[in-house]
């Protein structure tokens, strides 16, 4: 009997003791785990607070209501205050702004991040700094909310912008003055051949004749005399009052007349080559805008000139105009080589062209933002060798009327 007793009190020491045995090995391992832990989080901290300072993007932390919590030495050479003098100020006093620092805080706390919010940062000196913010809101231990910011100064970058945008205004002005002057060449030359008709005629004493002539060289002087203000319709985007200058006009005038004017370019120079275009005009009546006929006659000229271009060694336009429900309609159709899918994309853009002896690669844009100003629309389809549809909608002017 004492020895049953005294085995059952060794089996429960045993027990007692693996049990010590475990809970000591346990408490051990999560002694090492945590230690580890605390261990990554002083060498997460660390790298933090390392980055955090040597960033070369200026860095601040703030609570919602803007105080600073923490800068880095780049934030303090952005706003060029001292350190102690940031971290009594609010953020906002750094705002040129104020109301946009508003508008920023909303952000970051509706939506919990903010990218690429400018900034206009009002320095000590009174001088401003465009940056670029990425911010993100977070909670912290205490259960407050801060936000990180990081900074980005784009001032520099925006002055370079600003200067390559004016380097490609004087550029586009300087090949479209070439253009322009290309296209009074062409008017002289229907001036001075319609001038010695006139001439000849006078001498036939065929007087009705000449004054025919004469009155059609009096139209390609007027057109003459407009056609620099397309100078104006790309150098100074908006600058025109597009309410003065505009009167109701038929498109189909507009579609005869640029034909006709354009005749040295699609029958008497083709022809002296032994080259054969043939040209169809379909004009309906009634097509009403209301429009600045020169700029209108302009897209009219140099999309039929395009045609013309791309029919080197002869084919077939047709030039047509209808109304189309609430629009009118401009087609100018050709056979010619057509145009490759890669440069269809690419056909708007500006100094862009396939013609390298012909063409500047500004008549396509021109027309673009004259139809755009006249609030319409431009668009070109075309196949490699099997011809282009150009297709200009304008708002109807009686449709204008009417609502």
């Amino acid at each position: 009997m004492k020895n049953n007793t005294r085995l059952e009190l060794e089996r429960l020491v045993e027990e007692r003791t693996a049990e010590l045995v475990r809970s000591n090995e346990k408490l051990q391992r999560e002694i090492a785990e945590r230690t580890q832990a605390e261990k990554a989080l002083r060498e997460s901290e660390e790298r933090y607070r390392t980055l955090f300072e040597h960033s070369l993007d200026p860095i601040a932390i703030t609570t919602i209501d803007g105080r600073f919590v923490d800068i880095n030495d780049a934030f303090v050479q952005l706003v060029g205050y001292a350190k102690e003098e940031i971290m009594n100020m609010d953020s906002e006093q750094l705002w040129a702004v104020r109301e946009e620092w508003r508008t920023w805080m909303e952000q970051v706390l509706q939506n919990g991040a903010v990218q690429d919010y400018e900034w206009k940062c009002l320095r000590k000196d009174g001088a401003v700094r465009s940056c670029l913010l990425n911010s993100t809101a977070g909670t912290t231990s205490d259960a407050s909310i801060h936000c990180q910011t990081i900074c980005r100064d784009i001032t520099d970058l925006k002055k370079a912008q600003e200067l390559q945008i004016q380097h490609i205004r004087v550029k586009a002005v300087a090949d479209l003055a070439i253009g322009v002057a290309y296209n009074f060449n062409n008017l002289l030359q229907v001036v001075l051949g319609a001038t010695e008709v006139a001439l000849c005629q006078l001498e036939a004493h065929d007087h009705s004749g000449a004054q025919a002539t004469l009155r059609e060289v009096v139209k390609s002087c007027r057109v003459a005399s407009e056609t620099v203000k397309r100078l104006e319709s790309y150098a100074r985007i908006g600058a025109r009052d597009r309410s003065s200058g505009l009167e109701i006009l038929d498109l189909s005038d507009i579609v005869e007349y640029a034909v006709d004017v354009a005749k040295p370019l699609w029958k008497n120079g083709p022809n002296r080559e032994g080259i054969e275009v043939s040209l169809k005009v379909q004009a309906e009546p009634g097509c009403l805008i209301e429009a600045a006929q020169d700029e209108i006659f302009d897209v009219v000229h140099n999309l039929i000139k395009n045609a013309v271009e791309a029919v080197p060694s002869g084919g077939n336009i047709t030039v047509s105009s209808r109304p189309q429900g609430d629009q009118v309609a401009l087609e100018v159709k050709d056979t010619g080589i057509g145009i490759t899918e890669e440069n269809l994309k690419r056909l708007f853009n500006p100094y862009f062209t396939t013609k390298i002896e012909l063409g500047r690669g500004l008549g396509l844009p021109i027309s673009q933002r004259i139809v755009e100003q006249h609030r319409g629309s431009i668009k070109v389809d075309s196949t490699k060798d099997l011809g282009t549809v150009v297709t200009v909608l304008l708002p109807s002017a009686r449709t204008d009327r009417d609502g």
